[in-house]
């Protein structure tokens, strides 16, 4: 297939796939409320997952490697968070999911006050919402009886769980090893630049899109209308 044709397919089912999502996200967006109170928690985690893919900026060849690996990460982390929360049925454990998120946020926020004391003094006077934040965190630990809510599974565990194991193996670890800086980076990175490259990697990414609809799609099917 010439570069040509391949970059259209690309764009056609990138496009496809957005259009998709979107009219998902409205459909869910017209569900919320007290009619589906039984499926309240897959019609939100729908409506929310819908609208962070809508948010993302699909990039396309022109851009940096970097860009297209960074996004690539994003969709394969919603597709397998996606996927394992459907194939679980834990649709009701994603808040507290969240709340455990929002929490050790909210530490890292209380630890910027003594960070900036040793590292950076010209911001230590700078307000940093340590009393709100603790506040914040003890109405949270509130609602799980004095305790931290639950973490969500590691990547890994969850990949190996929906049998992604492989796809996380590949692209994960091999995106961690080109965004982050570690010894590899020393060693010369691989040129990514080249045009065959950018489009390999592209694909995945849309396929990645594709994935996301599926599973989206068979959430609102699942939804007694």
């Amino acid at each position: 297939m010439s570069f040509e044709l391949l970059d259209q397919n690309i764009n056609r089912r990138i496009t496809i796939s957005r259009n998709k999502i979107s009219k998902l996200y409205e459909q869910f967006k017209q569900m919320l409320g007290v009619q589906y109170y039984e499926q309240a928690h897959e019609i939100t985690f729908g409506f929310l997952v819908s609208e962070y893919v809508l948010k993302l900026k699909i990039p396309s060849k022109t851009v940096d490697s970097d860009t297209i690996f960074l996004c690539g990460r994003r969709l394969l982390e919603i597709f397998i968070i996606l996927k394992y929360i459907t194939q679980t049925n834990t649709f009701p454990k994603m808040m507290e999911y969240c709340q455990r998120d929002r929490y050790d946020y909210l530490e890292g926020c209380n630890a910027r006050v003594i960070a900036d004391e040793k590292f950076f003094p010209e911001l230590k006077d700078l307000d940093n919402y340590a009393l709100e934040n603790k506040q914040e965190q003890a109405e949270i630990l509130k609602q799980y009886e004095g305790k931290k809510p639950k973490a969500m599974e590691t990547m890994k565990a969850m990949a190996t769980a929906i049998g992604y194991e492989e796809e996380y193996n590949y692209f994960y670890k091999f995106t961690s090893k080109v965004l982050h800086f570690c010894p590899f980076s020393l060693n010369g990175d691989a040129y990514f630049e080249h045009v065959i490259h950018k489009r390999v990697f592209l694909i995945r990414l849309v396929k990645y899109l594709e994935e996301i609809e599926k599973e989206l799609e068979n959430i609102y099917q699942s939804i007694p209308k």
